[in-house]
């Protein structure tokens, strides 16, 4: 071995004793260095835990409000006014169709009925089809109820109260010269026999415009009652 080696060894003698053992970098297993990262950088405590949680769920509530009410203003925004035409009858009458029908709570012969439905502008009631038929049908009790057909003897024809004719759509029983409803259909019987009566004329109309959320809703300002019979929307005046 030379001089130079010799002093070599000397030296690096030296450095390492005299080197302070805390001063060196600590060395970990490699298996433990993940845990020892996670633990310094970032250490879960449950005040941080619930802070979190608390904030998202701030954040996730005003996310679901603003996103309701762009869709409310969203919906508002798309509904387009529209003008419709509803029809309307008198308080204690109901509409059907085109028709205003009143149904009596009294009893009066036929020649009396008709005098009382042209008070209100109307005859004894007079049907077109048989789904209006079926209508009165439903809206009667269990009386009879007189209707504007009427004949001036058995060999006459049939003719309603406005004087046109009757187009035999339904049979009518009896032998009389009036025609009433009851329960089994249309009947005949003299004039001066009392019964319940309905009345009929064509209805009014009013014109509304509306959004098509809001045809019904608010039509009170009006005096109006909605009723929805075969799948149409008809009013008639509030009492």
């Amino acid at each position: 071995m030379t001089s130079l080696e010799t002093s070599v060894g000397m030296l690096q003698r030296d450095f390492s004793s005299t080197e302070d053992p805390e001063s060196r970098p600590t060395v970990f297993p490699v298996k433990a260095l993940p845990g020892k990262c996670l633990g310094v950088l970032s250490p879960i405590t449950p005040r941080k835990f619930y802070c979190s949680v608390l904030i998202n769920a701030v954040l996730l509530a005003t996310a679901l409000g603003l996103l309701a009410v762009l869709t409310a203003v969203d919906r508002r925004e798309s509904r387009i006014p529209e003008t419709r035409l509803l029809s309307s009858c008198p308080g204690a009458w109901i509409g059907f169709g085109n028709k205003c029908y009143y149904f009596s709570d009294d009893v009066r012969n036929w020649t009396s009925s008709q005098a009382f439905c042209a008070s209100f502008g109307a005859n004894l009631v007079k049907f077109d089809s048989k789904e209006e038929l079926g209508f009165l049908e439903r809206h009667r009790d269990s009386y009879d109820h007189w209707i504007g057909l009427r004949r001036e003897s058995p060999q006459h024809s049939w003719k309603w109260a406005d004087n046109t004719e009757f187009s035999n759509l339904v049979q009518v029983r009896g032998a009389g010269e009036c025609g009433f409803l009851n329960g089994v259909g249309i009947s005949s019987a003299r004039f001066y026999t009392e019964r319940k009566w309905i009345c009929s004329k064509p209805s009014s109309y009013v014109q509304c415009a509306a959004t098509s959320g809001s045809l019904l809703h608010g039509v009170s300002w009006l005096g109006l009652t909605p009723l929805i019979l075969t799948g149409h929307i008809y009013m008639h005046m509030a009492p």
